[in-house]
């Protein structure tokens, strides 16, 4: 345990994991068309350099969003927010130093390790404008909505930045790695993250199926008008926004 807590990251790790967030958050901003948010994520990083961390972290979950608000005023609660990525996303970084690129040389395969810890980087990512948004404009927030947001936002950032790389979406690897033989093992919460794996899985399989594997979803017009309406809505209107998008398909 000792020789752990002495493995410090280096500072060059950092200022790359860093560049992925500022990225994926003024992409999400864009696309979404968002009024401007004030803070950056970066701002509330945690650092888990130190490995200090990885206990606050669930089985099996490499990063997380905590939210705090409390207050003595319900209409004006103090929000305190962190985000923390477990050490394993740090070491990841730590071997691909040139971010954003997720490639290291645009002729080479996808490393695997780089995508996982991608994807990770943008579901929290996602998490933090998901939720600074709707607290800017005091819209409330379900567990379920933000959690099936961040399941098309990070497919929707990491095709665009892998394309933007490579000229390929890759589709069918990064399906395959959020979608295939994955687990919940949370206890409590199967159910919660196991609707919202399923639901996701199909759109995306379908999107896959219907446009082929090399389609780029942010390209699309009329698909990202029925993204923009996925974003805006919530709870029971989501799945009914969700289900008329498909009919794009």
């Amino acid at each position: 345990m000792n020789s752990l807590k002495k493995h410090i990251v280096s500072a060059a790790c950092v200022d790359s994991l860093e560049s992925l967030i500022h990225c994926c958050q003024d992409y999400f901003v864009a696309f979404y068309n968002l009024t401007k948010i004030e803070h950056k994520a970066t701002d509330f990083l945690l650092d888990n350099s130190k490995r200090d961390f990885d206990d606050l972290f669930s089985y099996g979950k490499m990063g997380c969003l905590w939210v705090d608000m409390h207050g003595e005023k319900a209409t004006e609660p103090t929000v305190d927010i962190k985000i923390g990525f477990h050490s394993h996303v740090y070491d990841v970084f730590e071997q691909m130093l040139d971010m954003p690129n997720l490639t290291p040389k645009k002729s080479l395969p996808i490393n695997m390790d780089n995508l996982s810890a991608a994807l990770v980087v943008a579901e929290e990512v996602s998490h933090f404008v998901y939720t600074s948004h709707r607290l800017m404009h005091n819209t409330a927030i379900s567990m379920f909505d933000l959690e099936l947001q961040a399941e098309f936002d990070k497919i929707l950032f990491i095709t665009h930045r892998l394309n933007l790389e490579t000229g390929d979406p890759h589709w069918l690897p990064i399906l395959r790695q959020c979608y295939d033989n994955v687990r919940f093992l949370e206890q409590g919460k199967n159910s919660l993250y196991g609707d919202v794996h399923a639901i996701a899985a199909r759109f995306w399989f379908r999107a896959s199926e219907s446009f082929g594997t090399r389609w780029l979803p942010g390209k699309d017009p009329k698909f990202n008008e029925k993204l923009r309406g996925i974003w805006n809505a919530s709870g029971n209107q989501k799945i009914v926004t969700l289900n008329n998008a498909q009919s794009v398909f």
